[in-house]
């Protein structure tokens, strides 16, 4: 009799959850990187594969090269975990910059398999090889969405930081060449800019006010980019970049009562992505009256699919699509 009930508990507290996720249908799902659960990441075969299994946006990092062309990669430079050279051989630690290669150069090198024995392969370790993988520009992933005939939102990540500058190319070129490229290929509608430094989220909405735009944030014991006490008019170039003054423009958190949706508010901006585990339901509620969305960044678990979703969660990134689109049963 014990068990009955507890069978008939769970398969109720299941199809309640169920019934939650079927009011939720409007959840977006936002491929991290692609795929790289499945797929080499930031590889055309991952962002092939996410818009195969029905993702609703890509989320990406680009650079700009040496000679001017937009490139999806998530470092400054060539990361050794992920990358090997024309030979075939693993690249050492020596530091490669995108920015100081040209396309043809960066052609030179694969990006389809992880590094055995490193700790990413260990974290992606279901992750499928694609040889011969080169690092795509983003004109390359946007003919996949034609191809598929998909119209997938651009979640682009810029990682140039005004703070800690990951590119030798002079900010106001960098943003001019990206905002240019997202023109040409005629995928603004679709494109929304993110970053953790808030300042570079700035300067491209001076530039490009027709783009859509949303702050990152990050509250992890090993990445704060939210709370501390940094004066607002100091120096930038003189901070360390993980302090808290250097990422939000300036904002103080104390300034806004600790609420980041305040912040976000104060900005103008419409949109906030947070990591996932500093989310709940309380903030998300807080950041709906005042008119923001929220998505949650990086989701790879059901227990915290269903948490977020029930706490009323507008979008999830995550490296798995495949598992949250079965969770969600579509």
């Amino acid at each position: 009799m014990y068990i009955y009930y507890e069978v008939s508990y769970l398969m109720s507290s299941v199809a309640t959850f169920r019934n939650i996720v079927l009011m939720n249908q409007d959840i977006s799902i936002i491929g991290h990187r692609g795929a790289p659960g499945l797929l080499p990441e930031q590889s055309l075969a991952g962002f092939a594969k996410a818009l195969e299994l029905g993702v609703d946006g890509l989320e990406m990092d680009l650079a700009v090269t040496a000679d001017r062309n937009v490139v999806a990669y998530h470092d400054a430079q060539l990361n050794p975990v992920i990358t090997r050279d024309a030979e075939g051989v693993w690249i050492d630690d020596t530091v490669i910059k995108i920015s100081e290669l040209t396309l043809e150069q960066l052609r030179c090198y694969d990006i389809g398999r992880i590094k055995p024995g490193s700790d990413y392969a260990e974290r992606f370790h279901r992750q499928t090889p694609v040889d011969g993988s080169r690092i795509p520009t983003l004109e390359e992933i946007a003919n996949l969405d034609r191809k598929f005939r998909r119209n997938p939102a651009y979640f682009i990540e810029i990682k140039y930081y005004a703070v800690a500058p990951f590119s030798n190319i002079p900010i106001e070129q960098f943003v001019e060449v990206i905002v240019s490229e997202i023109d040409r290929l005629g995928i603004a509608p679709t494109a929304r800019i993110h970053s953790f430094d808030w300042k570079l989220v700035h300067a491209f909405r001076r530039h490009a006010p027709h783009l859509q735009y949303a702050y990152l944030t990050s509250q992890t014991e090993t990445f704060d980019t939210v709370t501390g006490g940094i004066e607002p008019k100091q120096n930038y170039e003189s901070m360390n970049p993980n302090q808290v003054g250097n990422w939000t423009d300036g904002m103080l958190l104390s300034d806004y009562g600790g609420s980041v949706p305040k912040m976000v508010k104060a900005t103008g901006g419409t949109d906030w992505h947070a990591d996932y585990e500093s989310l709940s339901a309380d903030l998300i509620a807080e950041a709906h009256s005042l008119g923001i969305r929220v998505y949650a960044w990086t989701v790879n678990k059901n227990r915290d699919y269903e948490r977020l979703i029930k706490a009323g969660i507008d979008g999830i990134i995550t490296d798995y699509p495949d598992r949250l689109i079965e969770f969600l049963g579509r």
